[in-house]
């Protein structure tokens, strides 16, 4: 597993992470060690029932680490979780808006859940940079899926966090509204150097964004680096990512 990173370039720091839902049940993730830099895009690559959306799950507070240590900015996660909830923005694979209101006051109401000063001029940024500015007096009810997307994603980015959680965000959406949500992605990472943990099964989405990847299968962390060095510990420089992923699984469950 080819990560090596300088302490003072972590931000997201994993150590001997291990997950069950019960006791009695199998782990869901099994002794996880992971390093993220800041500012990256690191994406979480795995088939489903993997382990990404529990990891993400951990990372966001939502559940506590069954064995481990984890860290998130110098922070302790068991021991300041509400410290770490200021630090992040989430985005779950399901969608969690109120549909009785606008999209306006869906926006204002998180902000002042998070104290976030000069909401008007907040909301109108956020909502411009995706493209969502003139349907904000509309009800979230009326939303296309891709418009309820890019809702949530300006209601990550209106607090300003130092790191993004994406779980599957482009989850069921055509391939147009998804290369503008990757585009937004992008723009904000260069701009603003929000850190991005990415978990996906989308081989392609991971290759536009991704400046590291881990593949996980079965709870466990297979290997993490960039593409191309992951490529070259497997001798196989000529893959593409889909066909990469598809080696390490292969290789991994052997």
């Amino acid at each position: 597993m080819m990560q090596k990173t300088k302490m003072k370039d972590k931000i997201i720091e994993i150590k001997s992470l291990s997950f069950r839902y019960k006791k009695k049940d199998k782990l869901v993730l099994n002794n996880i060690n992971l390093s993220i830099k800041k500012g990256e895009i690191f994406g979480l690559l795995g088939p489903n029932g993997a382990g990404k959306t529990t990891l993400i799950q951990i990372l966001s507070t939502l559940l506590k680490p069954f064995i481990g240590f984890v860290m998130v900015n110098g922070v302790n996660l068991k021991k300041r979780p509400a410290q770490i909830r200021k630090l992040i923005g989430v985005m779950f694979q399901q969608t969690i808006l109120d549909e009785e209101l606008t999209g306006y006051q869906n926006l204002d109401f998180y902000a002042k859940l998070f104290n976030v000063s000069d909401i008007r001029k907040g909301i109108q940024k956020t909502s411009s940079l995706v493209e969502l500015d003139k349907e904000l007096d509309k009800k979230v009810k009326i939303y296309s899926g891709g418009m309820k997307r890019k809702l949530e994603l300006a209601r990550c980015f209106l607090i300003k966090p130092k790191i993004l959680l994406l779980d599957e965000p482009t989850l069921g959406l055509d391939p147009f509204i998804k290369r503008k949500i990757w585009g937004y992605l992008k723009e904000l990472n260069k701009k603003h150097k929000f850190t991005i943990l990415l978990a996906t099964p989308d081989t392609q989405e991971a290759d536009y964004l991704c400046d590291r990847i881990g593949i996980l299968d079965k709870g466990k962390l297979i290997v993490a680096g960039s593409p191309l060095d992951i490529k070259s510990s497997f001798e196989c420089e000529n893959l593409n990512l889909t066909d990469l992923f598809i080696k390490c699984i292969e290789e991994a469950r052997k």
